[in-house]
């Protein structure tokens, strides 16, 4: 969904004008702690990752310290345009997370019997998603809604990844349009 929010952004960016190479110009602080946070995170994902649910919290303590170095990436970073929905989107998917054991619950509602069977076993084998169910917390949270594009495999997305899209949308189109001023070699600002 991030990929196609993205894609749209840089699209109406050029349609307002804006430029693309000025996305290269942008000084992002901390990125390693995003390139960690996604690395901890993708461990969760890996197929030898089935056999860290023998540990029982260690996927939990994964999900916490991904997240930790997320927020530790996002934080000197909340100044630049659309970083504040960003932050919020990422502190949203991370409390339904928190209070369901380190997994994202999925809505499996509206989908036919044979499907809902299909990705019941496919979650009960997820160290990231699990079925929504009566113990639940902040369901409201959760992946309930459902993103299809022509041709390829449905998703769902939560109210968080929402804001989190704005997030991403505002900061690209913001940066290719409007870019942003140069700092002068003596670090001042004028």
């Amino acid at each position: 969904m991030f990929a196609f929010v993205a894609v749209l952004a840089i699209a109406a960016g050029l349609c307002l004008g804006g430029k693309i190479t000025r996305l290269g110009d942008v000084e992002i602080p901390r990125l390693m702690f995003l390139l960690a946070s996604l690395a901890c995170g993708s461990l969760l994902v890996f197929p030898f990752a089935t056999s860290l649910r023998s540990i029982g919290y260690l996927p939990f303590l994964l999900t916490l310290v991904s997240y930790g170095l997320l927020f530790c990436f996002l934080w000197p970073s909340k100044r630049l345009p659309g970083f504040k929905f960003v932050g919020a989107g990422a502190f949203l998917n991370f409390l339904v997370e928190v209070f369901n054991q380190g997994r994202m619950p999925v809505s499996l509602a509206g989908l036919p019997e044979d499907v809902v069977s299909a990705e019941l076993g496919k979650l009960a084998g997820s160290l990231t998603h699990q079925a929504i169910g009566p113990n639940t917390r902040l369901a409201f949270l959760a992946d309930l809604y459902r993103f299809r594009l022509p041709g390829l495999r449905s998703s769902m997305f939560s109210v968080g990844d929402v804001v989190l899209g704005i997030g991403i949308a505002w900061f690209i189109i913001h940066v290719m349009v409007r870019a942003f001023p140069q700092t002068p070699v003596n670090g001042s600002i004028d």
